[in-house]
């Protein structure tokens, strides 16, 4: 009876975490309160303060096209929303997790190949990451204009120019690692304002197959002292200083933090079982069982597995509460 022995099992796990409670404060220790998201081989945890959930998807290959912008051209790939669900494709600075393949070449998302700008941006974080050259002056030498060149890579790509980048530094996730900056994107030498400005990270998993890219705004709290331009003020001689002092506070005056986002970077995982190289996809959310990972059975079968799962979990709990002492031998 695969069912009965489910529900027994389910009812059994109050009795033994009332046990496992420390008889001295008669609370049970707080777990972890990152949430977990996963899909398709991809998982990370994040602090809930950044957003209320992250859903999962397969995003297909777009080519170059009469309605397709050379920017908008990118390769299948997995893309992580946060918050309300997925958005518009062409809303690239929302809070987002992406992982790209990274193929030898990308020739058959364009008609003409010198227009291919995805395995420059790749090659060029290859570099980087296999000689780690001192970030602290990358985006130092702007122009008047106050529009650099991209100094360091950046995926997908934007209809916009990186103005300006701060806060650079080299960080790791569990799969690989990468660079994370500010940076403000604009179409002409503006402000340096909240509008456009994104936290971001650029990696690369240890073996090379796979880019990853998280996006998320954020900018100064006001307890960061930030004076906002004057109104009439020229862009050139507002933006140095106010970068300075971006550049310069701590990463907790940011909203959000960078230390969460940092945080949220570094648990990335790519599993060897991405479904990444697979056309088309299933629809995941924070909760759900990651794609490819095999469902045997009817629901008895499904009920029995259940029953041998939670039978693991309560003798391992068992031995937990017996070794701490929370109830006699």
């Amino acid at each position: 009876m695969p069912h009965l022995t489910s529900r027994v099992l389910f009812a059994s796990i109050p009795v033994l975490i009332a046990l496992c409670m420390p008889a001295s404060t008669g609370k049970l220790i707080a777990a972890g309160t990152n949430r977990q998201a996963g899909y398709g081989g991809v998982s990370f945890s994040y602090d809930p303060a950044l957003a209320g959930g992250a859903k999962g998807r397969i995003v297909p290959e777009q080519k170059e096209g009469p309605n397709t912008a050379l920017w908008q051209v990118h390769p299948q790939h997995i893309r992580f929303d946060f918050g309300s669900g997925p958005r518009d494709e062409a809303d690239l600075l929302a809070p987002s997790v992406y992982v790209f393949p990274t193929n030898a070449d990308y020739k058959g998302l364009v008609p003409d190949p010198q227009d291919e700008i995805w395995l420059p941006r790749i090659d060029r974080l290859k570099t980087v990451l296999s000689s780690y050259p001192d970030l602290s002056g990358v985006g130092s030498d702007v122009s008047n204009s106050g529009v650099k060149g991209e100094d360091l890579p950046y995926l997908p790509p934007v209809n916009a120019a990186s103005q300006y980048i701060w806060k650079q530094r080299y960080l790791a996730f569990k799969s690989g690692s990468g660079v994370r900056y500010v940076t403000r994107f604009s179409q002409d030498a503006s402000w340096v304002t909240r509008e456009g400005t994104v936290y971001t990270f650029q990696g690369l998993t240890s073996d090379r197959k796979y880019y990853v890219s998280v996006v998320f705004p954020t900018f100064l709290t006001p307890a960061a002292g930030l004076a906002p331009p004057g109104q009439n003020q020229d862009p050139g001689a507002y933006n140095p200083g106010a970068v300075s002092t971006l550049n310069s506070a701590d990463d907790p005056l940011y909203n959000p933090s960078l230390a969460a986002l940092d945080e949220m970077v570094q648990s990335v995982v790519i599993g060897s079982n991405t479904t990444l190289g697979q056309k088309g996809g299933q629809t995941g959310n924070s909760n759900s069982t990651f794609p490819g990972m095999p469902r045997t059975g009817g629901q008895a079968g499904v009920a029995d597995g259940w029953g041998l799962l939670l039978g693991a979990v309560l003798l391992a709990t068992g031995l937990v509460c017996k070794k701490r002492g929370a109830y006699p031998t």
